[in-house]
């Protein structure tokens, strides 16, 4: 038990000692994978950290839309914006990415992806779908969480890259 303290106080410091914590700046880096309602989201875009900021359209940029199909997004402080969309969602399991369910990827005023074309590949992960009810606040709720990849290609002819989305994350609660 002492080493697993010591080890944890090591880690906290690690910032510190490396540089970032000394001038007030934290690389980016993904959110956890939680399953409580937190209302995260993030990815990697081409191996890039991708995470919504506050100046997105939603509380810390994240748009999240659920009746009977789900609908998850993120946009970043540049207008870059990742969603996805998969229609019947209401159980956990794996939902292959394909016509009806979408990844999508675009940059404002520029190129945009997967709106037009189905993902090459891709999947999105439910692993929590938990709805839940607390009758003395009169209060309902629903939890979904997971994970999502997938490769997109562009919708104009003029943008050419291939986007690959990696360990794609999200946690998100309806009221």
């Amino acid at each position: 038990m002492k080493h697993l303290k010591k080890l944890r106080g090591l880690l906290l410091m690690l910032p510190l000692v490396g540089g970032w914590g000394a001038c007030g700046i934290l690389p980016d880096v993904l959110p956890a994978e939680t399953q409580s309602g937190k209302n995260t989201f993030g990815c990697l875009i081409n191996g890039k950290v991708f995470i919504p900021s506050a100046s997105g359209f939603n509380k810390g940029g994240i748009g999240k839309d659920y009746d009977g199909g789900l609908t998850v997004s993120g946009t970043a402080g540049d207008g870059k914006t990742v969603v996805f969309y998969v229609p019947n969602a209401n159980a956990t399991g794996i939902y292959s990415l394909n016509q009806k369910r979408l990844l999508a990827y675009a940059i404002e005023g520029g190129c945009s992806y997967g709106e037009n074309t189905p993902p090459i590949k891709g999947k999105v992960i439910i692993s929590k779908f938990e709805r839940g009810e607390d009758k003395e606040q009169n209060l309902r709720w629903l939890i979904v969480s997971g994970t999502f990849e997938g490769i997109i290609l562009p919708d104009v002819k003029n943008c050419t890259d291939t986007i690959r989305i990696t360990q794609g994350r999200f946690d998100v609660k309806f009221q």
